[in-house]
């Protein structure tokens, strides 16, 4: 499905059997190939907030074309307040801003990384993308100047039935390209809903006999050696 987009990514979310050091990763792929580029890790340890980081490059960097190296090297998210900060390679500071809405996953990004400030805007194409049963599902297009949806910037590709921990994700990309910030900002909140996703999906089902318990599910924090 994702053989016309410029990158394709698997967002796989750390199961309720897996150990607590297992984190919930996104893994990026040329389209239509099954060699591995680079993977980015979630660290989250509450509700409020995580930090989509760049864990490492699977295939020699210097092979690569540049539209497929990432300059962004981690981006924080605090969800109460709806904002982030991104950081990149090279850039002191930071080189990402931006708000963002959970509803519409609607992100308003303004980046610095070559020295030009690039606003982008996108939304949902549609008024929902997460589901309590079912893995999230969007068309993340971009919003013109006149609020007006334009080109795709990312969708969700159909999920394995067999595997409710795996979501595949075709990458069209912005203006900065298929793993630009337009791309890996709202990638890193979807990774966590599907991280939430993936635990609930994996974990054993009480016997009807058992009372129901409120919980809240938070994900370990993992600093690779």
């Amino acid at each position: 499905m994702c053989d016309k987009s410029g990158a394709q990514v698997v967002l796989d979310g750390r199961s309720f059997k897996e150990p607590p050091f297992i984190v919930s990763a996104a893994r990026f792929y040329p389209s239509g190939s099954s060699r591995q580029l680079f993977t980015f890790e979630l660290e989250q340890t509450s509700l409020a907030s995580a930090v989509f980081r760049f864990r490492t490059f699977n295939t020699d960097a210097t092979t690569l074309p540049s539209q497929l190296v990432p300059a962004l090297r981690s981006i924080s998210y605090d969800f109460d307040r709806g904002r982030l900060s991104g950081s990149c390679d090279g850039v002191e500071g930071s080189c990402l801003e931006g708000t963002f809405d959970m509803n519409r996953l609607a992100m308003d990004l303004t980046s610095n990384i070559t020295g030009m400030v690039v606003h982008s805007r996108s939304q949902s194409q549609h008024d929902r993308w997460v589901w309590d049963q079912d893995v999230p599902s969007l068309i993340l297009r971009a919003v013109a100047d006149n609020g007006m949806l334009g080109d795709t910037v990312l969708q969700t590709a159909v999920s394995k039935l067999s595997d409710c921990t795996s979501l595949k994700v075709c990458l069209d990309g912005g203006s900065s390209g298929p793993v630009g910030p337009e791309v890996l900002a709202p990638l890193g909140i979807m990774l966590s809903k599907q991280a939430s996703h993936s635990y609930i999906c994996t974990t054993p089902k009480k016997s009807s006999s058992s009372s129901p318990s409120s919980t809240m599910t938070i994900y370990p924090s993992y600093s690779p050696i």
